[in-house]
C-alpha cells in the first residue's frame, strides 16, 4: 500500500466548523507508520460527501496549514464523570484559572478516562457488561462503586459532556458543576436531572441529545463504536498517565495535589515566555512576582533576625561560661589558700607547746 502524501479527513459531529490536525498510528508488519488526520465541521463534511457521491469525475483534495500566532495555552484535562475527585478538580480549575484573567489566555479541553477491556463482556471477570460500551472497547470501573454509578452510565455521561462542550465550552464548566452538585451528589443520574441542568445553563437539550445519538455508529450502544469515546481512549493511552484528574501541557502534568499558587504560577511562567511586552502580562502574574519578592524579602529578614539572635545567644553563653569559670577558679584558689593556712597553723601548735 502506498501511503506517501496521504491523509485522513474526519467529519466531526458538531455543527460549527472545527479544523484541527493530529496524527494516527497504524501498526503492521513490517513497518509502523503515521498519517495526518484532519478534522472538519459537519456541514463541510456533508458537502464533501455529497460531492463524492456524485462520482462524475476524479477529484484531488489538498490541505494547506497556516501557522497562526496565538497567546493561548492549550491544556488537556483528563477526568471522569464517575468520581468526586474529578468534579472537585473541575471546580478548582474553574475557580483558579477559567474565572480569573488567566482564562482568556488558556483553553482547557476535557478528555474522559476510559480503556479497552474485552474481558468485561465475560461473566467471570470482575467487571461486567454494565461497565462497558462497544463490546468492551470502552470500559470504566467506577472508584465510587458500581452500585453508585455503573461504568456504562459514566461512559454515557462522558459522551453527553463532550456534546455539551461542543455546544459551548464556556457553559460546559457551569453544567459540569451543576451536574455534580444537583445530580451526582444525590445519586440521580437520570436524563430528567442532568437534562434540567443543561437547560438551566442555557443550552438547548435537543441539540445535545442529537449530538449524542449521532456519535454512536449504530443504534445498539452496547456494541457500537463511538467517536468521542474512541478519541478519549486514544488520548488517555497516548499520555500513559494512569492517574486522574490531571492537567496536561507539553507532556508535563499538573495534578490535583499542586497548591493554589503552583497552578497559576505555571501558567504565568509560560505566558512570560510568550509575551514580549511586559505591560501586557496579566496583572495576576505581576502580583505573583511581587508576592514572591515580598516572600523572599520576608525570608531574608527572618533569616537575618534569626542569625543575630543566635549570635547574641552564642556571645552571652560564652561570656557567662567564661565568667563562671573565673569565679570557680577564684573560689578554688581561696579554698586552697584557706586549707593551706589552716594546715600551717595546726602544724605550728606542737612546736608552741614545747
Amino acid at each position: 500500500m502506498c501511503i506517501r502524501d496521504s491523509f485522513v479527513i474526519i467529519r466531526h459531529h458538531e455543527l460549527e466548523e472545527i479544523h484541527s490536525a493530529d496524527e494516527v498510528e497504524f501498526f503492521g508488519k513490517p513497518n509502523t507508520f503515521r498519517i495526518p488526520v484532519f478534522i472538519i465541521g459537519r456541514n463541510s463534511g456533508e458537502a464533501l460527501i455529497n460531492f463524492l457521491n456524485q462520482g462524475k469525475e476524479p477529484i484531488t483534495l489538498s490541505i494547506h496549514f497556516t501557522e497562526i500566532e496565538t497567546l493561548a495555552l492549550g491544556f488537556e484535562m483528563f477526568i471522569s464523570a464517575g468520581d468526586r475527585a474529578s468534579f472537585e478538580y473541575i471546580k478548582k480549575v474553574k475557580r483558579e484559572i477559567i474565572d480569573t484573567e488567566l482564562g482568556s489566555y488558556v483553553t482547557v479541553y476535557p478528555y474522559f478516562v476510559s480503556w479497552e477491556q474485552k474481558e468485561c463482556i465475560s461473566e467471570s471477570h470482575a467487571c461486567s457488561k454494565d461497565d462497558c460500551l462497544g463490546q468492551g472497547k470502552y470500559c470504566f470501573l467506577n472508584p465510587e462503586g458500581k452500585e453508585f454509578m455503573s461504568g456504562g452510565e459514566v461512559l454515557y455521561q462522558h459522551v453527553f459532556m463532550h456534546c455539551v462542550y461542543g455546544y459551548s465550552n464556556e457553559k460546559w464548566w457551569d453544567y459540569a458543576i451543576a451536574f455534580y452538585e444537583k445530580c451526582f451528589k444525590v445519586h440521580d443520574h437520570s436524563i430528567n436531572c442532568y437534562g434540567n441542568q443543561v437547560v438551566d445553563v442555557g443550552i438547548e437539550l435537543p441539540q445535545v441529545i442529537q449530538c449524542v445519538d449521532s456519535s454512536f455508529h449504530n443504534q445498539d450502544r452496547s456494541t457500537a463504536d463511538n467517536t468521542y469515546l474512541s478519541t478519549d481512549t486514544y488520548r488517555y493511552n497516548q499520555w500513559h498517565y494512569p492517574e486522574w484528574p490531571v492537567l496536561v501541557h507539553h507532556r508535563s502534568s499538573l495534578n490535583l495535589e499542586l497548591f493554589h499558587s503552583s497552578l497559576q504560577q505555571y501558567i504565568c511562567n509560560e505566558l512570560r515566555g510568550l509575551i514580549q511586552n511586559t505591560s501586557e502580562i496579566p496583572r495576576i502574574c505581576t502580583q505573583n512576582i511581587s508576592s514572591q519578592g515580598q516572600n523572599v524579602q520576608s525570608f531574608v529578614t527572618y533569616f537575618l533576625v534569626a542569625v543575630i539572635v543566635i549570635s547574641i545567644g552564642v556571645v552571652l553563653f560564652a561570656y557567662f561560661r567564661r565568667k563562671a569559670r573565673r569565679e570557680l577558679s577564684h573560689d578554688l584558689d581561696n579554698q586552697i589558700q584557706t586549707a593551706i593556712a589552716q594546715y600551717y597553723v595546726l602544724s605550728r601548735e606542737p612546736e608552741a607547746k614545747k
